[in-house]
């Protein structure tokens, strides 16, 4: 890969991760009652984070075709937005609100109170949800999230690949 390449996805994924927490920041701050409920939150998280490599790929490299070049430079932006969005959520739930952890659980089970869960589970699934925002388990969600994204990814290189020849 290109050094040239390196620095492109590298800030870009910097750029995509200060996006990712713009929109977490204005829904904390001007729309709390969807950051965990209701679906705007997360279409709108997930359509930025997947059409913006494809966009940056079009966007800066146009003459780029070779797959294995279009594969590292978006799953490179992938991985630092996503690692940087990590380190942010840490700092959000555990240090400068804690609060927005039992908001989070408690939004979970009300949904799961409304599936009639067995009340056996509701509190193994209580404990569970609360440690969802340890290190341990952020860090573990981020490298499951890293998964699809080599999906995606190769996803990616082979359309804009393919498109481009």
């Amino acid at each position: 890969m290109l050094l040239e390449h390196r620095l492109i996805s590298l800030k870009q994924g910097l750029f995509l991760s200060l996006f990712l927490i713009v929109l977490t920041l204005v829904f904390y701050f001007f729309l709390p009652e969807f950051l965990h409920k209701g679906v705007s939150f997360p279409i709108i998280f997930y359509c930025l984070l997947f059409f913006y490599p494809p966009l940056v790929i079009k966007l800066l490299l146009p003459a780029l075709t070779i797959y294995k070049q279009v594969f590292s430079i978006a799953f490179l932006i992938l991985f630092v937005a996503l690692f940087f969005y990590m380190i942010f959520t840490l700092l959000l739930y555990n240090v400068i609100n804690q609060n927005l952890i039992t908001d989070f659980v408690d939004s979970k089970m009300t949904y799961m109170l409304n599936n009639e869960v067995d009340d056996s589970s509701k509190e193994l699934v209580y404990d569970s949800l609360m440690n969802n925002f340890s290190i341990k388990s952020q860090f573990n969600s981020y490298i499951f999230s890293l998964i699809p994204c080599v999906l995606y990814s190769s996803l990616i290189s082979l359309l804009l690949a393919k498109s481009k020849r």
